[in-house]
């Protein structure tokens, strides 16, 4: 019997203004981080990078680095002492 397995950690449905936010893995050490629909949108890509300053602004106890994305929306952050689901569920 085959095992399907998904790359997606956890979802979040878009609320209060806020994108939905995708959370995947991204290799052995590393979680992907999207926000709202795969399409072109400047207003998300702002909302990305916002996050991506909050996170070098106050930088949660684990992280390496951060890597944000354009057009993708995406930040790759990478742990060194937490797994990715861990560090979703906290997120």
């Amino acid at each position: 019997m085959a095992t399907t397995v998904s790359a997606v950690i956890d979802r979040r449905e878009a609320q209060d203004g806020k994108p939905s936010i995708t959370y995947r893995y991204a290799g052995d050490h590393a979680l992907l981080v999207e926000y709202g629909e795969m399409e072109f949108d400047l207003t998300l890509n702002f909302f990305m990078l916002a996050v991506d300053a909050a996170l070098a602004a106050r930088r949660p106890d684990g992280v390496v680095e951060t890597a944000p994305g354009f057009p993708s929306r995406t930040s790759s952050i990478t742990f060194a002492r937490c797994t990715a689901r861990s560090r979703a569920s906290t997120g």
